[in-house]
């Protein structure tokens, strides 16, 4: 399965002007930066446009645009070359709004993707507070991928110090 497929499609719909701007996020972004991970699905989170950006129906543009193309419905996600694409609304949370604006252009097989930087991935994965959420930040900060300063003022700015001050408790405190 090549993410390259995904990539092709999550274009078309912006150069369609079906969405105004996506980024991927999730186990597939944060394997940009680090060691890939095992993941089930791709997390896109998109920024609709047109009369359907408000509205509880947003998603009926991205599905009757790219089933005639080749995906297909799978319950819930939407498969594009055999990879279950999971479409989030990024405008409903102000991190993930943030996240999609400063998502960062990444060539990939050929394709330029928008993938979430390190440090909103991290912010995000401090606010889900899921287990393999945060296992992720512990590989970035092993690795030395984000830029410390922006993670920090992410932090601040979505309210996140008392999940960081709980997350460096439990896996960074000194022993």
């Amino acid at each position: 399965m090549a993410i390259q497929e995904v990539i092709v499609e999550l274009n078309y719909l912006q150069t369609k002007g079906i969405i105004s701007s996506y980024a991927i996020g999730g186990a597939v972004a944060a394997g940009v930066y680090t060691a890939p991970m095992s993941t089930e699905d791709v997390d896109v989170f998109v920024i609709f446009a047109g009369s359907k950006a408000h509205s509880l129906d947003a998603l009926s543009p991205i599905y009757g645009a790219l089933i005639p193309r080749g995906a297909n419905v799978s319950h819930a996600p939407l498969e594009i070359g055999g990879w279950p694409v999971r479409f989030l609304p990024g405008a409903t949370n102000g991190l993930y709004r943030d996240a999609t604006a400063n998502a960062r252009d990444l060539a990939v097989g050929g394709q330029t993707a928008r993938f979430m930087g390190p440090e909103h991935l991290a912010a995000i994965a401090l606010q889900t507070n899921r287990g393999k959420d945060l296992v992720r930040v512990l590989e970035f900060l092993k690795t030395d991928v984000m830029n410390q300063s922006l993670f920090h003022s992410l932090i601040t700015k979505f309210g996140l110090t008392d999940e960081w001050t709980q997350f460096q408790s439990k896996f960074l405190a000194e022993t």
